[in-house]
């Protein structure tokens, strides 16, 4: 028999949906037999986004037991929602597909509502601090963290999984 497994593009928290920001984003998989006789090569047939790739392709690749398909340059489209899928067999004939999908977000998040604004001197011993982000392909973009720094007393400041800070310590007019 035959087995492919996905290695890239990867569900990073394993909702079923799968991201990527890389406009070079290559699709990878790693595929191996039973029989110990090996893929052939020229059985390979990928599909992305309804183009068709062979091991003749230039946009396919493969490296002891991985398959690689590298998208030429500008195929990713901002926003596009993109299947894809392998089919492969082995020297013996017995065959396999793998099927997946990638969403891809070009665009960095939109930040708006930020508070106090980027410059501003500050002359309080202590504020909160707001930042509202969006992103169109996203929705609600979550960052992973943020960083805050007063340029001046120099408190520096990481604060993981949230959109609203409160910093103290502050002296009159940093910023």
């Amino acid at each position: 028999g035959i087995n492919i497994v996905l290695l890239e593009p990867v569900d990073v928290n394993g909702d079923g949906d799968t991201i990527s920001a890389c406009s070079d984003q290559q699709i990878i998989w790693n595929v191996s037999t039973t029989s110990g006789v090996g893929f052939d090569p020229a059985t390979i047939l990928i599909l992305v986004c309804d183009d068709t790739f062979t091991y003749d392709s230039s946009e396919v690749s493969v490296s002891g037991d991985s398959i690689i398909w590298t998208p030429p340059a500008g195929f990713w489209t901002d926003g596009e929602h993109c299947d894809f899928s392998l089919a492969v067999c082995d020297s013996g004939g017995v065959c396999d597909t793998s099927y997946g999908q990638v969403l891809i977000d070009l665009a960095p998040p939109v930040f708006t509502g930020e508070y106090p604004l980027d410059g501003s001197t500050i002359l309080v011993d202590n504020t909160d601090v707001y930042i509202n982000a969006s992103d169109a392909v996203c929705i609600d973009a979550v960052p992973e963290f943020i960083h805050i720094t007063s340029s001046v007393s120099g408190i520096d400041t990481t604060i993981p999984d949230t959109l609203a800070a409160h910093i103290s310590g502050l002296v009159d007019g940093d910023s």
